[in-house]
């Protein structure tokens, strides 16, 4: 905010990709305020429709928790063709939906894609499995990532996969994320067993922590964040693990 003064003090024109940085800037130091009067601001300067801003609203509006205002904006926003055909918008209201918890609202939006034509890319999905993970629907989430390459020939990456070992592993259902990680080869595990192991920590499982460490280990991929981790779940049973 204190660039975007300076500048506007120093006569600088702001265009659309400069409110955007800013308002994700501002919203991302949790500015939201601020971030507010730079919608304002692009607004009264006819740059508020712009496909940046509308994007980097969205996400300041679905990070402050005013879903109702993103929606609105999204709304308002996709009656102009341009910006309705632009994928990051609509994957900025699933990133929004995430942050609010609301899993089947982003899988409604697929839907809405799907009716209006408009491709989704692997982009999207990590912010539409991600909603689905934290929203408690891994189940659904594992549907979505079975969808990608049958339906939208998009092969899912570790992490897609991560999404939705993450949410298996928030549900408790750790031999089901354990499944997923077997599934991949050694150079697309790292990411998921980071989540796995994050997950073993939650519910207290050393055995999947066991696991991961293992599997970690023999790809020689410990590194400090995972050594922690397995620190953290196993401080009573040292004896199993070989740092």
């Amino acid at each position: 905010m204190k660039l975007y003064k300076r500048c506007k003090n120093s006569g600088v024109v702001f265009d659309s990709y400069l409110y955007a940085s800013c308002i994700i800037a501002c919203a991302r130091a949790v500015e939201f305020a601020q971030a507010r009067q730079l919608h304002k601001d692009a607004t009264d300067r006819g740059l508020a429709l712009t496909n940046s801003v509308v994007c980097a609203v969205i996400s300041m509006y679905g990070r402050s928790s005013e879903l109702a205002q993103a929606i609105s904006i999204f709304d308002n926003a996709i009656n102009n063709p341009a910006v309705k055909s632009d994928i990051m918008v609509w994957t900025a209201l699933a990133s929004a939906y995430g942050h609010n918890g609301d899993g089947k609202a982003a899988i409604q939006l697929l839907q809405r894609m799907d009716a209006n034509g408009v491709k989704p890319d692997g982009v999207f999905f990590t912010s539409l499995l991600d909603a689905c993970s934290h929203a408690g629907m891994p189940q659904q989430a594992l549907m979505i990532l079975e969808q990608m390459e049958k339906k939208y020939e998009i092969s899912p990456s570790p992490q897609h996969y991560s999404c939705v070992i993450d949410g298996f592993g928030r549900k408790g259902d750790l031999e089901k994320a354990k499944s997923l990680t077997e599934k991949l080869v050694e150079n697309e595990k790292l990411v998921p067993l980071m989540s796995l192991l994050s997950s073993s920590r939650l519910h207290k499982n050393l055995a999947i922590a066991e696991f991961a460490y293992n599997e970690l280990r023999i790809m020689d991929k410990l590194s400090a964040p995972s050594c922690i981790l397995i620190y953290l779940c196993t401080i009573k049973h040292p004896q199993n693990f070989i740092f």
